[in-house]
């Protein structure tokens, strides 16, 4: 590009770069208002964390990526990772109970990343189910996760790869979480990516006019600014989780609630949300979210079971890169097409 048109969009940063901090900078005195009634009403508060980690903690994660496609076919990798901590063994021991690399046919090529996306969700409800001798379970993402119906493409895949039926993903996913919490153990999802703004809505009361992770975030730490404790961790009241999907849950005797919390040391919220028997206590909720940050470290924005199996599951570009050229020597050899032909059509796909 040249130096002028450059010149030309920087003109622009400036106008702009005002006008969001101006956004901003209102939404913050409207949040101080509120925060303050939120503070006097206990629907914020200072979280003294003073429970010992469970003896056995186990963190749940799974990654997916498109390695390839050859139009309407897309080849997929999903891995799983399972971390246990165990604090009387001292020990950490990581496992992969799903790794797969299979293809999807979509010829619209309109829903192959959720079908894909699919897949490695039921492989993580299938690792959760087969956890045992826990105390605490902690999921990367939502409770009800896909927040929508699984797509019938989807399972028919996990059928054609796992041998497995599913006539209502989220009825089987709500059974296998009450069987955990019937042994005693608690479920627990650490939600990241905050994009909707409902849940802040019900407990501040105002229509936001940005992002459910910014909003969160500034709502916090103007609390911790308010309550002068720049360096605690600060979480908001656990609330009923209202969700069109929830249903399927509370046939099973399942509620979940939702709180954020952003730990000592880091700005950033995040939403914490507690599957749990009906009509739990207020207590136990505030002691799960007391757990979670005696295993969050300092200056860490989720806890450690989450962190590590995040880490251990990811499929970068290298493995990526590594399963394509594999694909490709296999074809070549099976096929008998020429390797420049076999790369040219299996092509990257970003």
């Amino acid at each position: 590009m040249e130096e002028s048109a450059i010149q030309k969009l920087m003109v622009f940063t400036d106008s702009v770069a005002h006008y969001l901090a101006n956004t901003i900078s209102g939404l913050r005195t409207l949040l101080s208002n509120r925060v303050r009634k939120a503070i006097e009403s206990n629907a914020i508060f200072v979280l003294n964390s003073s429970e010992k980690p469970r003896s056995v903690v186990v963190g749940i994660d799974g990654s997916s990526n498109v390695i390839a496609s050859i139009d309407p076919m897309y080849v997929f990798a999903v891995l799983v990772t399972r971390v246990t901590l165990n604090a009387i063994s001292n020990s950490l021991t990581v496992e992969y109970p799903f790794s797969i690399v299979s293809v999807v046919s979509d010829p619209s090529g309109n829903i192959y990343r959720d079908v894909i996306n699919d897949v490695m969700l039921i492989c993580e409800t299938l690792a959760l189910d087969t956890t045992l001798y826990r105390d605490l379970v902690v999921i990367d993402g939502p409770i009800i996760d896909p927040p929508r119906n699984v797509h019938t493409l989807s399972i028919d895949l996990v059928r054609k790869i796992l041998g497995i039926d599913l006539d209502d993903y989220h009825e089987w996913r709500a059974k296998i979480i009450r069987r955990i919490i019937e042994t005693g153990a608690m479920v627990i999802g650490i939600v990241k990516r905050l994009r909707s703004s409902e849940i802040l809505r019900q407990l501040i009361g105002l229509d936001p006019i940005c992002n459910e992770g910014l909003l969160a975030t500034m709502l916090l730490n103007e609390a911790r600014k308010v309550l002068g404790c720049y360096d605690c961790t600060i979480a908001t009241k656990p609330v009923e989780l209202n969700h069109s999907l929830v249903s399927a849950y509370r046939r099973h005797g399942i509620d979940v609630s939702v709180s954020y919390i952003a730990f000592r040391g880091c700005s950033k919220a995040v939403r914490v949300e507690i599957a749990h028997r009906s009509a739990e206590a207020e207590s136990s909720l505030l002691q799960i979210l007391r757990l979670l940050d005696s295993l969050t470290p300092y200056g860490a924005c989720i806890p450690l079971p989450v962190s590590l199996a995040h880490e251990k599951c990811k499929l970068n570009r290298d493995i990526v890169t590594l399963l394509r050229k594999s694909i490709s020597a296999k074809l070549i050899n099976v096929t008998g097409v020429d390797g420049l032909s076999i790369v040219d059509l299996l092509g990257e796909h970003g």
